[in-house]
């Protein structure tokens, strides 16, 4: 008997795979594009001690 190779669960595991992340990227857009309109229509109100924090911590990692 010869080896045999599988590439059927492999291959089905990279689809989902890229479906989870196209779903993630959609999600991520959407998320953008939200962000962008309420800049454009200056509703957006940051948390500013969060925008600090990460501030902070982004100086730190220097």
């Amino acid at each position: 008997m010869g080896d045999k190779v599988v590439f059927s669960d492999i291959l089905q595991e990279v689809n989902r795979a890229q479906e989870g992340q196209a779903v993630a990227e959609s999600g991520r857009a959407e998320k953008v594009a939200a962000l962008k309109a309420q800049v454009a229509d200056g509703s957006y109100q940051p948390d500013l001690k969060q925008v600090a924090v990460s501030l902070v911590r982004f100086l730190e990692g220097r």
